[in-house]
């Protein structure tokens, strides 16, 4: 038989390892931000390392093998007047759909990579496909120019109807029922079987590999190839058509994805949200001839390795997640409120974003990052799709690396799993270049600015600056924990769905003496504005900032309704008061402190109001507060908390200013029971609440008190050192 299929055959010991440590992200970051990437399976038959690009449309050669990346959810085949993703504002160019069942979970044919091997006996053709339930339902076909001239060869697929490619000398039909080699300009067909070649299936790892004998398959010299998958038919040998109800055409080829399309090929910037235009364009003409990846068999046969490539500009990455839903892709319930259904749609392993390298990027230096998160009913390309200039001068002006996670759909709300999306993707990021970790900053647009206004709201202390582009905002109570995250909000007049909250945001943020800026557009609706691309403004406002580190006030308002400590992200504190638990989980939390060893300057407000004309995109009317910083107090060793619903905290005294070994006071008020900790305290101190000796501290340098209902006063004095 010349099929294997198996449901375990990896090779973890030629897995790539654990990425390292993400460096890049802030350490009061949540679990969730820290966990090792998994490693993919090898498959069973491939006996070569892996270590595939990560940007998408990229190849590389590694030790006697070549290695493609291609997109994520590109597997829309010829270009129609149907949208097959599951939202229609961020739809496909391709209009091809699979048949329903479980079989195929509307992701059957869509490349994830493709890899082409040598040895001394074989060549070895590798597809990894993202979903891969069924093996019976994919075909994936290769065509070789052995000589790479166009002049020479059939000009159309033998094994593809309706599909050409100039200077086709051989094609390789590899299917779940075996593989093939077929002759193009006579079309005759020779199962590898034949030849002592075989096919294996690895479901675990979710890929095809097909052994060629050299002697069935001789290879030298430099080879232009292609690839194309599609659904199998009934027999496994062949590509099944696509009919007209599901988006096809007798005169169309049945393809539903082609690899070897490169990163510049498919430019997010026209109009591409799912990096497929290109690709649904060429098979909608028939032709794919300029989709090609040249092998060298003398580079592969010499174990030549070529660095990860690291393309600068608009790109799109992949990564995989610690959180496997399922395979496929789930569509938006039909019966979802306005808001969505809130529920995953992008389940399986492998997950994309967006990313822009600035061109001076060499690694080198440290890298602001700017995440920028997309709209409701878009993805990931959002704003490398509708505001390209705007990520030019975000980012390629400062030197910021701007990522956009897909959030696993088009309605998340950056909550649950999508906000899970977001701190893997930090992580990856993080692992993959050098990042500031003292210099990320966070915009988005309508439900990306929601996102944004919750994101910094929670986890104020790890971000620089805030933009909120069209959003609604959330809790005004919980604005109180932006002290130290400057936050501009834009909105239009037209645009009547979140207008009262932004007002209420500005407003809020201007009673509590915060700094802001919020323009406030008379000619802009939600979708125009959207579009226009005007949005220079806020990337003059995220500009090169750095975030508050352990300022001397510090508060916190939140709900643990949202924390998914399953997921590794809870609400943990903020700045020095750290490892927080609320006591009633249907309660609302605050802490609020001040340490008198860390004074903050003191702040006048300076309020202005001003119009922008002719503005960009639009003139606007502008209300700002800026701080001017005064002269600061001199610091004493003392610290004032109050708890609300806070059944645990911890404060790191160093961090607040405090030296190991040197008295404090702290005084604390809380509404309950509160166990309470010292942290960073000096091996033999003493520690007392009104009055009465509590502990001596010992080698693990902290000290927990009880603290009952009311007022308490605790004291840190000098001891023996141990």
């Amino acid at each position: 038989m010349s099929v294997l299929v198996t449901e375990a055959a990896s090779t973890p010991g030629r897995a790539l390892s654990a990425l390292p440590p993400a460096h890049g992200v802030p350490a009061d970051a949540p679990p969730a931000a820290f966990k090792p990437e998994p490693s993919l399976p090898v498959p069973a038959g491939w006996p070569f390392a892996d270590a595939y690009p990560r940007t998408s449309g990229a190849g590389r050669l590694l030790s006697g093998s070549f290695q493609w990346s291609d997109f994520i959810h590109d597997d829309y085949g010829a270009r129609g007047t149907s949208n097959r993703t599951v939202t229609a504002l961020s739809g496909s160019a391709g209009s091809y759909a699979y048949p329903e069942g479980a079989a195929y979970q509307r992701n059957a044919a869509d490349i994830f990579r493709v890899g082409v091997g040598l040895d001394d006996d074989a060549t070895y053709w590798r597809v990894d496909w993202n979903t891969l339930v069924d093996p019976s339902v994919p075909i994936a076909s290769f065509a070789f120019d052995s000589d790479a001239s166009a002049a020479t060869g059939a000009p159309r697929w033998a094994s593809v109807p309706n599909l050409a490619s100039a200077g086709i000398d051989r094609e390789l039909v590899v299917s779940a029922a075996g593989a093939t080699l077929v002759d193009s300009v006579s079309g005759a067909r020779t199962p590898i079987a034949l030849g002592g070649g075989s096919v294996t299936v690895d479901s675990n790892a979710r890929s095809f590999v097909a052994r060629v004998p050299r002697s069935l398959l001789d290879v030298q010299g430099t080879w232009r190839i292609r690839v194309v998958t599609g659904l199998a038919d009934a027999s496994g040998s062949a590509f099944a058509p696509v009919p007209v109800e599901r988006g096809g055409s007798p005169v169309l080829p049945p393809v539903y994805n082609v690899g070897f399309r490169t990163h510049v090929q498919e430019d997010v910037r026209d109009l591409n949200w799912w990096m497929e235009g290109a690709q649904a364009q060429a098979l909608l003409l028939g032709d794919i001839g300029r989709f090609a990846a040249d092998v060298a068999w003398e580079a592969l046969s010499t174990k030549a390795t070529t660095p990860e490539p690291k393309p600068t500009g608009f790109q799109n990455r992949w990564y995989v997640t610690s959180l496997e839903l399922g395979q496929g892709v789930v569509r938006q319930d039909a019966g979802a409120g306005p808001l969505g259904d809130f529920r995953p749609n992008y389940l399986g392993r492998i997950q994309p974003y967006f990313a822009y390298v600035p061109t001076g990027y060499d690694g080198s230096t440290a890298a602001p990052l700017r995440f920028m998160l997309h709209a409701y009913q878009t993805n990931h390309n959002h704003f490398g799709l509708l505001s390209p200039t705007f990520v030019e001068q975000t980012c390629e002006q400062w030197m910021a690396i701007c990522v956009t996670p897909l959030g696993r759909g088009p309605d998340g709300w950056y909550q649950a799993e999508a906000e899970l999306d977001l701190w893997e993707v930090w992580n990856r990021v993080a692992s993959d270049f050098l990042l500031d970790p003292e210099s990320t900053s966070l915009t988005g647009y309508s439900m990306g600015g929601h996102g944004t206004s919750r994101m910094t709201h929670r986890y104020p202390d790890l971000f620089a600056r805030a933009s909120v582009l069209a959003g609604p905002v959330g809790d005004v109570p919980e604005l109180e924990n932006l002290r130290w995250v400057p936050t501009m909000i834009t909105h239009g007049i037209p645009d009547p769905g979140a207008l009262q909250q932004a007002e209420q945001m500005a407003a809020a943020l201007d009673r509590l003496g915060y700094r802001y800026r919020y323009e406030l557009y008379a000619a802009e609706d939600h979708i125009g504005y959207s579009m226009k691309d005007g949005f220079s403004s806020t990337a003059a406002w995220m500009a090169d900032h750095r975030r508050a580190l352990d300022p001397g006030r510090v508060s916190l308002t939140w709900s643990a309704a949202t924390d998914r400590p399953d997921l590794g992200f809870t609400v943990n504190g903020a700045y020095w008061v750290r490892d927080v638990a609320v006591r009633e989980a249907g309660r609302q939390a605050r802490f609020e402190g001040t340490s008198a060893a860390r004074p903050d300057p003191a702040v006048t407000a300076l309020r202005s109001t001003s119009a922008t004309a002719p503005g960009d995109p639009s003139p606007a009317i502008v209300r700002q507060l800026d701080w001017v910083l005064g002269p600061t107090a001199l610091p004493a060793p003392a610290i004032d908390l109050r708890f609300v619903n806070i059944g645990q905290a911890t404060v790191r005294m160093a961090r607040a200013g405090i030296s190991p070994g040197r008295p404090a006071v702290v005084d604390v008020t809380t509404d309950g029971p509160t166990s309470f900790t010292l942290a960073d305290l000096a091996p033999g101190s003493r520690v007392f609440r009104d009055g009465v000796l509590v502990t001596v501290v010992g080698g693990q340098r902290q000290a927990t008190i009880a603290l009952p209902h009311g007022a308490s006063r605790v004291t840190v004095e000098r001891g023996e050192h141990r």
